[in-house]
């Protein structure tokens, strides 16, 4: 992060850390971070100032920590059988851990694991940066519109999840998807006051009037908990949630169904 002009050269985050080289720039100096160091020093730096904050800047390393949110959550997900549409930065932590490949099946659980094999695709599928989110809203329309599954995206088996957020810029894009019907949840923290009429509104009025609603919690496990709930209670509602018997298709049947 950048930090006052005037520190030592070299930064010792704690007595038992190996000191980390700094690169100068002007008008303040860089500090490389561990990773689990980013979220606490900013907090600290926001509440130790005495005047105001000119600007506070970090550049967010994702990593294939063990404690790394999007992975822990998304390797729940997939192995309760969820295919996962991935975007923004938390992308680079996932490739590291090989799920953006086919190969990743085997982390899957069996349904997904079957599909994935069977196309030859990974669980995880990567659809751009933060502010291409509107690609998996398009595809979300799109299994509405074309594949008949309810009436609108509210009713469709998909929730959102951001575990480690770190702008405003994702407030706005989660409420989009809210907005569209999508369950969202996001982790780290949320920047609203529990148990007034815009925090019900926003976690559970919004579902009431046809949109969708907004989840919180700091726990990767506990989201994805969060979201399968929300997905089996959607199948559930559209009929979708039991096992049928597998009807093998030829292009005499296509075009019959095409024409009806």
């Amino acid at each position: 992060y950048l930090a006052p002009i005037g520190r030592p050269t070299v930064r010792q985050l704690d007595k038992n850390s190996v000191p980390i080289p700094r690169i100068t720039t002007k008008p303040g100096d860089i500090i490389m971070l561990p990773d689990e160091k980013y979220f606490a020093t900013l907090m600290k730096v926001i509440q130790k100032a005495t005047t105001s904050i000119d600007m506070a800047m970090f550049l967010f390393k994702t990593s294939s920590s063990p404690g790394n949110r999007p992975s822990l959550l998304v390797k729940e997900l997939i192995k309760n059988d969820v295919l996962v549409l991935q975007t923004g930065c938390s992308q680079i932590s996932l490739a590291k851990a090989g799920l953006l490949t086919p190969e990743a099946a085997h982390l899957a659980g069996a349904g997904l694991k079957e599909v994935c094999e069977a196309v030859g695709m990974p669980p995880v599928l990567g659809m751009g940066s933060c502010v291409d989110n509107s690609r998996i809203l398009i595809a979300a329309a799109e299994m509405v519109r074309v594949g008949g599954l309810g009436d609108s995206i509210a009713d469709l088996p998909a929730a959102g999840a951001a575990p480690e957020w770190m702008s405003e810029k994702a407030i706005s894009i989660g409420h989009y998807f809210v907005a569209s019907g999508v369950y969202t949840v996001f982790g780290v923290t949320f920047p609203i006051v529990e148990d007034t009429k815009f925090h019900r509104l926003l976690f559970d009025g919004l579902e009431a009037q046809g949109m969708g609603k907004w989840g919180f919690t700091a726990d990767p496990y506990e989201m994805a908990r969060l979201m399968i709930a929300h997905i089996d209670k959607k199948r559930k509602a559209l009929g979708i949630d039991k096992s049928r018997e597998r009807v093998l298709v030829d292009m005499a049947d296509r075009r019959a169904m095409e024409a009806a």
